[in-house]
């Protein structure tokens, strides 16, 4: 199954000057038990801000890396990147879309995601990396919304009601 899982602003954004809008400890943590073991997919900015994340094969679009290493796969076409997204979803892997605000609506647009784990902050922080949340609008909410425990941010799983 291809998802999505990030963290937003109550104005949509996710990151600002390559960087990301929030560094919660709980999130994080939360974050990295659910992607681990899995696939996760993210642009270039995203990959220089996080790096390779252990025990996950790390899959990232970009015209520029060179780098290579274990557990990463680098990309330089967004079809080729769906394909193989398609391809991992289709032999049992989640499938993870992480990040940048660019591949995630180009993920959404598409319809290619059929459930979003999203951090909802409360704080509003500058952003110049946003995403649209009317992209949403064919997802319904799954469960009931999860408050941290550090009051930061509510969880909340949609999934996507088109097929």
């Amino acid at each position: 199954m291809i998802k999505a899982i990030f963290s937003l602003s109550p104005a949509g954004g996710l990151g600002n000057k390559g960087k990301l809008l929030y560094r919660d400890k709980e999130d994080l943590k939360h974050f990295k038990k659910i992607t681990e073991g899995a696939v996760v997919v993210m642009g270039r900015k995203t990959f220089e801000e996080c790096g390779v994340l252990t025990n996950r094969l790390n899959v990232v679009l970009s015209s520029k890396l060179k780098q290579t290493g274990k557990n990463l796969v680098i990309f330089r076409a967004i079809d080729t990147l769906v394909q193989f997204c398609i391809q991992k979803a289709r032999e049992g892997e989640d499938v993870y879309i992480i990040g940048g605000a660019e591949l995630l609506t180009y993920f959404f647009e598409h319809n290619l995601i059929q459930e979003a784990l999203i951090s909802h902050f409360k704080a509003e922080r500058v952003a110049d990396a946003i995403i649209d949340t009317a992209l949403l609008n064919r997802f319904v909410q799954a469960h009931q919304p999860q408050a941290s425990k550090n009051g930061n941010f509510v969880l909340k799983r949609y999934t996507n009601f088109l097929p």
